[in-house]
């Protein structure tokens, strides 16, 4: 059984992390009555994560060297708490905080805290890069097909023209018009192999119920003078970075 692979999340970011799975999934221009369906649940899925005040959504993600691997060589799970312009993302090593003013990053396998300030209008500048025009991107996806069902399951496969993903796999439920799950397999000869990650959605919550002081630095650092230190809970860490 292949060791476990530890994941570096240095580029997930606001938006950018689940925005990504979604975006990649619902550029499906199908006639099918389902794969009109699967595309309106995944518009929805989207524009519920653009639009909503709070958010709260769970996924776990494997990645495994094939389709007879026993076991994933990686993986994670993605815990993302999302609330106005402030994010907390949780991971198996990593908690990624961003507030009003404050990026922190917690990196519980080296114990070690960054912080550095956040501005949020460049952010804001940069939305139409992380949220292009849905129709301007049609054109690198062919038509779903629909590969199979099971019970109120579709299975469809989406092909991508060109690039590293070959083509995707979405299991719909057709009575919630929920994406359950997606498998990302990638070009054989660019990784050598069959490999693929799965991505499988635990909770995708519009609006839940958010603790106060869930968004604040000071769950994870404090200041002492001019000093930063590490808040209750992660005594020992080094802390680096700009001081709140």
């Amino acid at each position: 059984m292949n060791a476990t692979k530890e994941f570096t999340p240095k580029h997930i970011g606001p938006r950018k992390g689940i925005a990504g799975v979604l975006l990649l999934a619902v550029l499906l221009p199908g006639q099918d009555m389902y794969a009109q369906d699967l595309k309106a649940a995944l518009k929805e899925m989207q524009d519920k994560y653009r639009e909503a005040g709070n958010l709260h959504i769970v996924m776990h993600i494997d990645a495994f060297e094939g389709p007879a691997a026993p076991a994933p060589f990686f993986s994670e799970k993605v815990d993302i708490l999302k609330q106005g312009d402030n994010y907390l993302f949780q991971l198996n090593n990593y908690d990624m905080l961003y507030n009003d003013a404050y990026f922190v990053h917690v990196n519980r396998q080296i114990r070690q805290i960054s912080c550095s300030k956040r501005s949020i209008e460049k952010e804001r500048r940069l939305r139409p890069a992380v949220f292009p025009d849905l129709d301007s991107l049609l054109s690198y996806f062919d038509e779903p097909e629909i590969i199979g069902s099971d019970h109120d399951r579709i299975h469809f496969r989406v092909r991508q023209k060109g690039g590293a993903i070959t083509h995707t796999d979405i299991r719909f439920n057709r009575n919630t018009k929920a994406i359950e799950e997606l498998r990302y397999h990638y070009d054989k000869e660019r990784f050598r192999g069959d490999q693929y990650v799965k991505i499988r959605f635990e909770k995708f919550i519009p609006d839940p119920a958010i603790e106060a002081g869930t968004f604040s630095e000071s769950r994870y650092i404090v200041k002492s003078g001019k000093v930063l230190k590490p808040a209750l809970g992660y005594s020992g860490y080094e802390v680096l970075g700009d001081n709140p």
